[in-house]
């Protein structure tokens, strides 16, 4: 994998389109390829955090969109810094796999391999069984979030710091 270039945000939807709303970080990286955004880099990604390590190596700014299984109302999206603070736990109760994401950011941050910008939009998902459909509730915050990123990437890295709701 090629590392991207210094003035690049690596867009990462991470997901299993085959599992509800854990589509949701598939359908971003489809909407945002969509778009062809300049100063983007999009790549999909399964979640498996050795592998997501070394998908951001080399990387200066990324926002990561993933599905989350807190306890929020469906299509809440939350804005996370991972570059400021570890990851809340609650938020990431679990992984289908042994690394997932929340695991992935806190051990790059501990080899001091975490990139100097990690902004992680977390989308709490309704249903995550194998063959149901995204639920409208995320695909519509997957669709409004894309929307606000390619309006200015730049200013995702820069915006609020704190979990907000829709």
């Amino acid at each position: 994998m090629t590392s991207p270039a210094e003035n690049e945000i690596l867009f990462i939807g991470v997901g299993n389109p085959l599992r509800g709303d854990d589509a949701a970080g598939p359908l971003a990286v489809k909407l945002m390829r969509d778009r062809n955004c300049a100063g983007l880099r999009v790549i999909e990604h399964e979640g498996e955090g050795a592998s997501l390590m070394d998908a951001w190596t080399g990387a200066q700014s990324v926002i990561i969109v993933d599905a989350l299984a807190a306890d929020l109302p469906p299509g809440t999206i939350c804005r996370l810094d991972a570059s400021e603070k570890p990851l809340p736990a609650e938020l990431f109760p679990g992984s289908t796999h042994a690394l997932g994401l929340r695991e992935a950011v806190e051990l790059s941050r501990a080899l001091d391999r975490l990139p100097p910008r990690v902004i992680i939009y977390g989308i709490q998902a309704k249903s995550f069984e194998t063959g149901a459909p995204l639920s409208a509730e995320v695909e519509s915050a997957v669709r409004e979030l894309v929307a606000q990123v390619t309006k200015d990437p730049m200013q995702q890295l820069r915006g609020q710091r704190t979990v907000s709701g829709r």
